[in-house]
């Protein structure tokens, strides 16, 4: 593994688990309008939100979209006529006080801030991925967080990495900010790791649940915990070390 000069995290999945903080959210929405939510109600929750998150990847449909659409939609499958406005608030403050870390992320980010720059993208909304973040005590370690909602085009679009180091440019240490200096570091193979592809950064899929490797979207890593990076980064950084040892015995 090469030494990099900038790490790039996504959050949802990788940092922060979204999953967990999904389930209680709609959990607690349901609770609110008298439903009592089982596995079946969860998970087709899930599956409307993911698809309308994938929609908005493909750039198929707006960000808003999503909001104004998947407790409508959630609701008119359950059964339960209006209120998919008034569900849709009550998740977002839930989700907002949401900030379950992935197991090691804090450990990881504190490893990570001694040797590396370190930046968040995301697709999310910008106040609620400010909030889970400074509430998980993760984002002092991050000198810029770069969310789709601000850069006004999202993941896996090579626009959005434009954004990002057109912003890392502006830096005084990043000098020309090359992307292929740069690790990309997500869950997702259509948002994070395509979207890195795209945008010319080096690639490292987080495949935390164990899923099988498609053969159109290729990581130049791929991890299943979150420590492994540490272990595949700390081997750059040694190799480096030796590098320069070998060149400074030579001189």
């Amino acid at each position: 593994m090469k030494r990099y000069k900038g790490v790039l995290l996504d959050v949802d999945n990788t940092l922060l688990d979204f999953d967990a903080g999904e389930k209680a959210g709609v959990t607690a929405v349901l609770g609110a309008f008298g439903v009592r939510a089982d596995a079946g109600m969860l998970e087709q929750y899930s599956r409307i939100n993911a698809s309308l998150w994938k929609a908005y990847e493909r750039g198929e449909i707006e960000r808003r979209t999503i909001m104004e659409t998947r407790f409508l939609r959630f609701f008119q499958e359950l059964g339960l006529g209006e209120g998919g406005d008034l569900a849709e608030r009550l998740y977002r403050a839930q989700l907002d006080a949401s900030a379950i870390p992935v197991e090691g992320a804090g450990e990881l980010l504190a490893w990570l801030y001694e040797r590396y720059p370190l930046y968040v993208v995301t697709n999310g909304t910008s106040r609620t991925q400010y909030r889970r973040l400074a509430k998980a005590g993760f984002r002092r370690y991050f000198r810029e967080v770069f969310v789709s909602e601000d850069a006004g085009c999202q993941k896996p679009r090579k626009e959005f990495f434009d954004y990002c180091f057109a912003r890392i440019r502006q830096e005084n240490h990043a000098g020309e900010a090359d992307p292929a200096d740069y690790l990309i570091v997500g869950d997702s193979l259509t948002s994070d790791i395509l979207g890195g592809i795209n945008g010319g950064l080096d690639t490292c899929w987080f495949n935390r649940k164990g899923e099988p490797r498609p053969a159109d979207i290729v990581p130049c890593y791929e991890i299943h915990r979150l420590e492994e990076l540490r272990g595949l980064l700390g081997e750059a950084a040694q190799g480096q070390r030796e590098a320069t040892a070998r060149e400074a015995c030579a001189d």
